[in-house]
């Protein structure tokens, strides 16, 4: 529990001086160090989650009917060349960390983070998959917000190969087009 704690705190210390700082050099460094104070852990995480041992046991016998889509390549390229299975985490963590932190605004980062610590990092310890798809989505919505509304639904639409409870997502996004009078405000 107390490797939780300090992710958190570190994180979340290193996200704010980020948020705030005005020096491009120092802005890179604190983004940089949350960046790997989440990474590290979670990459290097081994017999920790729900489906760690489901994940260990299907790349190495090489049975991809548990996968997505999207993930099968992965999981092939790990097999097929005898690469460690612990690399299936190291790389779903890397981008799942990287597509938050390329998403989301920095001056917002400090109260963002917190949040994305809370309510998806942890997660991600226990639910690889949905946890990357849901990550992913965080790029449709910020087209939609861009008012790229094709590449929104696009994105969306490639979430459902990381994970199919994802077409939830497609949803979203397009109940999101019509203006609701007692929804608006």
């Amino acid at each position: 529990m107390a490797v939780y704690f300090f992710i958190y705190l570190f994180s979340v210390c290193f996200a704010i001086c980020y948020s705030k700082s005005k020096e491009n050099t120092l802005s890179l460094i604190f983004k940089t160090l949350c960046f790997v104070t989440l990474f590290l852990p979670a990459a290097i995480r081994f017999g920790i989650g729900t489906d760690f041992g489901a994940y260990y046991h299907y790349i190495d016998i090489g049975y991809y009917g548990s996968f997505e889509i999207g993930w099968v390549p992965l999981a092939r390229f790990i097999h097929d060349h005898n690469i460690d299975i612990q690399w299936f985490f190291v790389i779903s963590s890397f981008f799942t960390i990287l597509i938050a932190f390329e998403t989301l605004e920095k001056k917002y980062f400090y109260v963002t983070i917190p949040v994305f610590i809370c309510m998806t990092y942890l997660e991600s310890y226990n639910q690889i998959r949905q946890v990357f798809a849901s990550t992913l989505f965080l790029v449709s919505v910020k087209n939609f917000c861009e008012g790229k509304k094709i590449k929104a639904i696009i994105w969306a639409s490639i979430c459902i190969l990381f994970h199919s409870s994802a077409f939830v997502f497609i949803f979203i996004i397009s109940i999101s087009n019509f203006k609701w009078k007692k929804l608006s405000r």
